[in-house]
Formats: C-alpha cells, structure tokens, sequence
C-alpha cells in the first residue's frame, strides 16, 4: 500500500509539472553606444552600454567610430596613438587589438557568414580584415580622392565618396576597387547601403542646395533645403531608411526625419541634437549624436522621441550606435 501511494504521488506531480505553462521568454534591446570624449589631457574612445560608461583605452589619443554586437560578443573599431602614430585598432569585449603597425582607422564593422570583418584605412589603401589578415587591399592612387562610406556585402567591398578636378566634384562609387559610374558632376557621395543587389547612395551637390538618393545609378532628390543634412540609408530587411535632420536657424533646433520606402514618418523631435549615427530595431528609430547645452557637449541618443543623456561631464560625442536583441 504504502508503494502504491508513492507510486500515486509520483505520477501526479509529472501530470501536474506537465501542465504547467512554458515560461514566456522576455525579449530586451540593448543599446551599445561608442564614440569619443575629451578634456583638457587629450580624447578617450569611449563605450555606452544603456548608459553606462567605459573607457576603452588608458591612451591620452584614441577614438571609438563603429560597434557591432554579436553572440554578446562587443566589437568596436576605431584607432590609438601608439609609438608616435595613429594606429588601426578594435576591441573585443574591451580588449584591444591592433590590426597594423602603420598608420590607419579602423570605421566600420560587418558579420557575414558566422565571421566578422573590419573596414579602414592604412594609409592610402582602404582594407578588409578577417580574423586579422587583410583580405582585400585597393589603393587610393588620386589624391584628390576623398572616401566617406563603405560596406562589406556578399563578400565584396563598395565605397563611396569624391574626387576633385580642377575645383569640380565628381561623384565616386566603387566596387572592389573598381569605378561604377554616377551622374552628374558637381556632387558627392555621403553614404551607401547594399540591399540584396541594390545599390544606394546618399550625396549632396557641391553648393548644398539640394540632397539626392541614387538608386542603381538612376538620381532622385530628398531635399533642396540648405539646411537638411543627411545621416544614413539602412535597412530593416527589405525596408529602406533614410535617416536626416533638418535645421532650423530661428530656433536653432533640429528636427529629425525619417523616410520609409520613400514615406516621410511621423517625428515630433525638435531640439539641439546633432544627430551622427541611426539605427532600427523591432520598428523604433535610434538615433546617437550630440546636443550642445550647458558647459559641455553632451552625448545623446533618443529612441524614438525620448532623449537619453550619456555625458553631462565631459566634452562627449556619439560616433555610432548598435540595438542588440536578447531574450531571457
């Protein structure tokens, strides 16, 4: 009897442990911000995550441009001072490491396949680095060639910017160091974003009369305002964002924009934000910069509509800005 009745107990508290509800799993975003700082000593690359801070380097010279996030993994590129120069270098989880002796910047941060790669400069060459060899190396033979934006999609390299002949800017875009033509002259190019196989340029004219989204070549016009500046082009899958700010003189406030698939969004945001990086996650707008206000320049970063101060104590800027998914 006294078997049967542990027998009895046992079976039950399966049946019930079995019909308990699944815990619901949380999902969060995390905010990882990087940028620079700077006081009276020198500039400090520096890392936000949801608004706590962290020095990067003990270098009195060092700058954070561009982070990406994954399996928790925290990549950060940028470059140090080291043994008298400026040195491409990144971050894993806050350790450095340095991708060459010469001088160089490490800017922008890409996973494909399973595997991370790091955009910069060495000198006069724009590079990629994989696991710390350099994969692919073209020279900037024109000095005259000045390069603004790049990205790294299915395994090539597009960059972007202007060469100058005789005064007159000429709009430049290349793919693997090869030229893809874009007209007119008189422009240039800002920033760039490869969708499936689209090409997406984002430029100005040379006056700064008139902004302008090429889309495989063929040119469109965001805006002729003087004082619409652009910040980037991203995508959210086969979504396209254009990202820009509009200032306002009388004011002197800036209002933020945002373009879906060529639909203006609705943004009430007006303020002294000096906007330098946007990003998208689960339909929210990100934005990183700075505000100017008080004794120092502040790094910033709103989402959506909400501001979130990350430096009220140092001169501070917000160079680029990551939203990590996580669930718990």
């Amino acid at each position: 009897m006294y078997i049967n009745r542990i027998l009895i107990i046992a079976v039950l508290s399966v049946f019930f442990c079995s019909c308990k509800k699944e815990k619901k799993k949380t999902t969060n975003y995390q905010v990882h911000s990087v940028g620079i700082g700077s006081n009276d000593s020198g500039i400090y690359a520096l890392y936000w995550l949801n608004g706590k801070q962290m020095q990067l380097s003990k270098s009195i010279n060092s700058w954070a441009f561009s982070i990406f996030v994954s399996n928790a993994d925290v990549y950060i590129g940028g470059h140090e001072y080291h043994n008298g120069l400026l040195k491409p270098v990144f971050w894993k989880n806050g350790v450095i490491n340095y991708l060459s002796d010469k001088k160089g910047v490490c800017n922008k941060i890409f996973k494909e396949n399973n595997s991370i790669y790091f955009v910069g400069f060495i000198e006069r060459s724009i590079v990629v680095w994989n696991n710390g060899i350099i994969i692919k190396n073209y020279p900037i033979e024109n000095y005259n060639t000045y390069i603004f934006d790049s990205k790294f999609s299915n395994g090539h390299l597009y960059y972007c910017g202007l060469e100058t002949d005789r005064g007159k800017f000429i709009p430049k875009l290349w793919k693997d160091g090869v030229k893809i033509p874009l007209e007119p002259s008189g422009y240039f190019t800002y920033k760039l974003n490869v969708v499936n196989s689209d090409i997406y340029v984002l430029g100005y004219n040379l006056d700064n009369t008139e902004k302008v989204l090429w889309k495989n070549g063929s040119k469109s016009t965001i805006s002729s305002y003087s004082g619409f500046g652009l910040i980037d082009i991203t995508n959210d899958q086969n979504d396209i964002y254009i990202a820009a700010y509009e200032f306002n003189s009388n004011t002197n406030t800036t209002e933020l924009k945002v373009w879906k698939n060529g639909v203006k969004q609705s943004l009430t945001v007006k303020n002294n934000i000096y906007p330098k990086a946007f990003k998208i996650a689960n339909g929210d707008f990100y934005w990183g910069g700075f505000q100017e206000g008080g004794r120092y320049r502040n790094a910033i970063y709103y989402k959506n509509e909400i501001p979130f101060i990350l430096n009220n104590t140092m001169r501070t800027e917000v160079e680029d800005i990551f939203i990590e998914r996580t669930e718990n």
